[in-house]
């Protein structure tokens, strides 16, 4: 390009630069994404918390939420507070954010990434694109608020592609945006922490590696810097997820690489929950709700880790390959957990003399913290030629490491068994499998099952499908389909 074609664009680029940091309002806090002061004031400060709080349950909402489809986007829209004024307010902020996504994708607007005004020019109109707003979080008068735009299109073979998301985390008592700083306990060093974690995460993603050219199979890394990150500051750019907290970095954060759209990086809560406040600072004894809430989820920080400690040994000739996940818990309820290990591998055996075509068994095993609550899972999965057998154990720990029954999950005065046996009976014949009166029972005797943030999950014994495969059927209920007051679990 000669200098004379130079200085036009880069007038015309200077000029979009500005446009877009002068077009903020206020009614929609477009400008606490646009600049990115080094110190922030809190808009909702909410109660003080200063010590540490055990978070075990989140009490959801209980608003409505209805989402509003168009060709090729979407957005959601609240109801249900007292306050018609608060509700209004965020209503607003929804619908001011979708519009604001909306005219990125239809270029109408150019955020200042680099390249952005090049790469999506009015030649490329015709490219796919989706936009949308949505409620990622909905809990203990909190509002977190996703909106993001993606689009891409290919030419000469290569993608052209773009993401762009913002958030915004409300108190619903305000109907104002919640700082991050005031995700964490009063006067504590919650800066030193996250921007550990931070690095952990960009270590991780060997984000300081140089950048490889696109292929269709693989990046070198999700994340780029291009220069060294110095920490971050206090910030409403962010949004709460069940079990972390992502920070998102978009044009205003020079350290990162954002040709393509904006970088998020996950916080896992597991790695500071003395630190957290939020269960417990926007909460007040007055209902901000025109319904009582009727929904209580477990609160579950933890990541687990994607690769599990493999091992292969020969047991009675056959190879046994054993898959564990997140081994770390409680001595005691790993103790116990290697028992009830040992008593699926008998019962298996039992299943391998009347199928000895099976030579090879494959074993997968994990825990998970739900609350004060651990699941231990057991999938068994047969293979051999073209016969398939999967059976899978389900036990629950309580926090004195106890395995917890089917009559522990209830109140006395619920009747349980009739709920599950009808389950049974209508899952089984929605999958056409005929079964004897005495078939039913016992799999309605014999359900395991797991606790989930918020349901019951259960399996049976396996069934034969057909000649070549057994395999359990599972069942599935929320918590407020079983309603919270019949549940014990809460106790």
């Amino acid at each position: 390009m000669s200098k004379s074609n130079k200085l036009p664009f880069v007038l015309l680029l200077t000029f979009i630069l500005l446009l877009t940091a002068c077009s903020s309002s206020p009614e929609d806090f477009s400008y606490l994404f646009e600049t990115e002061p080094e110190n922030i004031e809190p808009y909702s400060t909410g109660k003080p918390v200063s010590t540490s709080v055990e978070i075990t349950t989140l009490s959801e909402n209980p608003i409505d939420i209805e989402t509003i489809n168009e060709p090729n986007g979407s957005m959601q829209k609240i109801s249900g507070l007292k306050n018609k004024a608060i509700e209004d307010e965020i209503n607003n902020i929804i619908y001011n954010m979708f519009q604001k996504m909306k005219r990125y994708a239809y270029l109408e607007e150019f955020p200042p990434y680099p390249g952005y005004a090049i790469k999506f020019d009015d030649a490329n109109k015709s490219m796919d694109r989706y936009y949308s707003v949505e409620i990622v979080f909905n809990s203990n008068n909190i509002l977190s608020i996703s909106a993001n735009v993606d689009f891409y299109y290919i030419t000469k073979g290569m993608h052209q592609s773009f993401n762009h998301f913002e958030a915004v985390t409300l108190d619903l008592n305000t109907g104002k945006p919640i700082a991050l700083s005031q995700l964490f306990l009063d006067n504590s060093d919650w800066k030193t922490v996250v921007n550990d974690e931070i690095n952990t995460c960009l270590a991780s993603y060997r984000a300081d590696e140089e950048k490889l050219e696109f292929n269709y199979y693989s990046y070198p890394s999700d994340i780029l810097l291009v220069k060294p990150f110095m920490g971050i500051e206090d910030t409403f750019n962010y949004r709460i997820r069940q079990n972390h907290i992502e920070l998102i970095f978009d044009y205003n954060d020079s350290a990162f690489y954002t040709a393509d759209g904006s970088v998020i990086i996950p916080l896992q809560m597991n790695n500071f929950l003395d630190l957290l406040a939020f269960s417990e600072r926007f909460v007040t004894d007055d209902s901000l709700y025109d319904n009582p809430i009727n929904m209580i989820s477990f609160f579950s920080p933890e990541f687990y880790p994607a690769t599990p400690v493999e091992q292969h040994e020969t047991v009675d000739g056959r190879d046994w390959y054993t898959s564990t996940y997140n081994s770390s818990v409680d001595e005691i309820i790993k103790t116990r957990s290697d028992a009830l290990s040992e008593e699926v591998r008998e019962k298996i055996k039992i299943v391998l003399e009347d199928n000895p075509e099976y030579t090879s068994i494959y074993e997968n095993k994990s825990w998970a913290q739900i609350g004060p609550f651990t699941n231990l899972r057991i999938d068994i999965n047969l293979v051999a030629n073209n016969n398939y057998y999967w059976a899978s154990y389900s036990y629950v720990f309580d926090d004195l490491g106890n395995i917890l029954t089917l009559a522990d999950l209830f109140v006395d005065s619920f009747n349980y068994e009739a709920l599950l046996k009808d389950e049974v009976i209508q899952v089984t014949q929605a999958q056409q499998i005929i079964l004897t009166d005495d078939q039913i029972q016992l799999l309605s005797d014999t359900l395991m099952f797991q606790i989930n943030s918020t349901s019951l999950y259960f399996t049976t014994l396996p069934i034969n499908r057909d000649q070549r495969e057994s395999s359990p059927i599972s069942l599935f209920f929320q918590f407020d389909e079983i309603g919270i007051e019949n549940l014990k679990i809460f106790d």
